[in-house]
Order: structure tokens, then C-alpha cells, then sequence
């Protein structure tokens, strides 16, 4: 039902690349066809919206862009792209001064240097995103919580992975999301 939604949004808006509705629509195809693991029609969505806000430089809807095709270059195993798209939407979102979603950059990134065994370079981009959400006061700090304390457990610095679990879990009571 999501899927034909946005394909709805599509055909209404067209290809012209008019406006943002047409990326907007396909950005959101492509986090379906994602969850629907279409990696390959997830890949041609999003790039098609790459295409179309880089012909009307809409550089915020590029970062976002990058970062969902950076997800979907993690789960098709591509961790050199995936590493490359993040880095660029983080640059993106540093540079307009966006706290949440240089978060979420950054969360992507240690995402991609844990899976690739770079525990250091993972520990910092879970940290710095964490730092950044909690200064904006958004519930989604729990979120590189999490995944520092995996990066921990690979460590063997268990006691810090625990902590930092158990940090998540307030996180996630405190935000009423359980």
C-alpha cells in the first residue's frame, strides 16, 4: 500500500523534475523497496531523485538522498559507496548547520566503519551523534547508544556496553516508546 502511494505521487507530479513532490515521492519508494529488500529498484528510485535535486540543487533532499542510498549500499554489502555517500551527506548537513540530521550522518557512518571492523572510527561517529542529538534534546540519541554498545561488545569492554545499554533503554522510556 506504501509502495503504490508513492508511485501515486509520482505519476501525479511526473518526471520534469519540477519541485521537490516527484524526489520526495521517490525518496520514499526507495525506503519501501529497502524495507521490501528491491535493492535493485530501491537503487534505481533513488538515484533517479539524486538526479532530479541536483537539476534544481535542492542540496538538504541530496543529503537526505545520499544518506538512504548510503543505507541501502550497506545492506548490499557496497561499504566503499556506502562510506562515500555518508561522508558526503554528512558535509552537507555540517555545512547548513543541522544537528539532527548530521546525527543521522554521522550514526550511518559508524553504521559502515563497524560493519568494516574500523571499531575507533565507529566509536567516535556513535559518539559524535549522540553528542549531537542530545544537544537538541531528540529521543533518537538512543539510536547510536545502541550501536556504540555493540562496537563495545566487539571490544570486550562489556561493563561500558552495558552502561551504555542500559542508557538507550531510559532513552526509549523517558521518549514513551515502550
Amino acid at each position: 500500500a506504501a509502495a503504490r502511494a508513492f508511485e501515486d505521487g509520482i505519476q501525479v507530479g511526473g518526471n520534469a523534475g519540477e519541485g521537490l513532490e516527484v524526489p520526495a515521492a521517490l525518496m520514499g519508494l526507495g525506503n519501501v523497496r529497502i524495507a521490501q529488500g528491491d535493492y535493485p529498484r530501491a537503487e534505481e528510485n533513488l538515484q533517479r531523485a539524486i538526479e532530479l535535486l541536483q537539476q534544481v540543487g535542492q542540496l538538504q533532499g541530496l543529503a537526505r538522498a545520499w544518506i538512504t542510498l548510503s543505507v541501502l549500499m550497506t545492506s548490499r554489502g557496497d561499504l566503499e559507496e556506502a562510506s562515500r555517500l555518508a561522508a558526503r551527506a554528512r558535509e552537507l548537513r555540517e555545512r547548513f548547520d543541522n544537528p539532527k540530521e548530521t546525527a543521522t550522518c554521522c550514526n550511518q557512518q559508524g553504521e559502515v566503519f563497524r560493519i568494516q571492523g574500523k571499531l575507533a572510527e565507529a566509536e567516535e561517529a556513535y559518539l559524535m551523534a549522540m553528542a549531537l542529538y542530545e544537544e537538541i534534546g531528540s529521543p533518537w540519541a538512543f539510536m547510536p547508544r545502541v550501536n556504540l554498545a555493540l562496537v563495545r561488545m566487539e571490544q570486550n569492554r562489556l561493563s561500558l556496553a552495558r552502561s551504555g545499554l542500559e542508557a538507550a533503554w531510559l532513552d526509549v522510556r523517558q521518549a514513551g516508546r515502550a
